[in-house]
């Protein structure tokens, strides 16, 4: 399955969904390279800050055995996005890829909520991934630096790095998905939705894009950017 989706100047929100057979992005070096026809999207990022990369969950015993490894592989990158379609739109500017491997079913993992997001602005780059319920987890990324637990905020307007080293001001959110994953991302592909356990399709989303405002301390200037962040709360 592969899925756009984009909010335009306007406040319209597009989406385009495929399953099936979609090619997978290529990556090389600094450089990913994804072309997607069946969308009519092709895209490429050249990574301007190093790749990081944790293993967020293993189990080897009990009803959960199999491990969840994140990989963000461009925490920021230029990118350009070609839409092959009749608008023939093309989108410059920064980016971000992540990629997470599972060898366990998401709707087993110890999970009861997970918030993530990323910033970016001209001056700092900024991920967060907070998990509560058996296995609580919270990581965040900022610039090279990795914050790991400690004193910590996470909220839907507020980002407070441990210590506070820095925080994260969230504001003049714009909904891009709110529902449970049966109306949201899985609204288009009625197949895949019956082949899927109720408990994942029970899982509810909440995503949103903000304008953000990052304060490292009272002598630095305020760095200001964009946001992408998000709620799920698994049943």
């Amino acid at each position: 399955m592969a899925q756009t989706l984009g909010h335009d100047a306007q406040g319209r929100l597009y989406t385009s969904t495929r399953s099936g057979r979609i090619n997978p992005p290529i990556h090389s070096e600094d450089l990913l390279r994804w072309v997607a026809p069946r969308l009519g999207v092709e895209g490429l990022w050249t990574r301007t800050v190093p790749a990081f990369r944790r293993r967020l969950f293993e189990s080897t015993t009990g009803k959960t055995i199999g491990s969840v490894d994140w990989r963000c592989e461009m925490p920021r990158a230029n990118v350009e996005i070609q839409f092959r379609d009749s608008s023939g739109r093309r989108l410059a500017g920064r980016g971000y890829v992540e990629c997470l491997d599972l060898t366990v079913k998401p709707w087993q993992l110890p999970i009861r909520e997970l918030r993530w997001g990323r910033f970016q602005s001209d001056a700092d780059v900024l991920v967060w991934i907070q998990w509560s319920g058996a296995h609580p987890l919270t990581l965040m990324l900022h610039n090279e630096k990795v914050h790991e637990p400690g004193h910590a905020a996470i909220s839907q307007d507020r980002v407070v790095l441990p210590g506070g080293a820095a925080t994260l001001d969230l504001h003049d959110h714009k909904v891009l998905r709110d529902g449970p994953l049966v109306s949201t991302a899985l609204s288009r592909l009625p197949l895949l939705r019956q082949r899927l356990p109720g408990q994942l399709l029970g899982v509810h989303e909440s995503k949103w894009l903000s304008r953000g405002t990052l304060h490292r301390g009272p002598q630095d200037t305020p760095s200001h950017g964009w946001a992408i962040h998000e709620v799920v709360v698994w049943p």
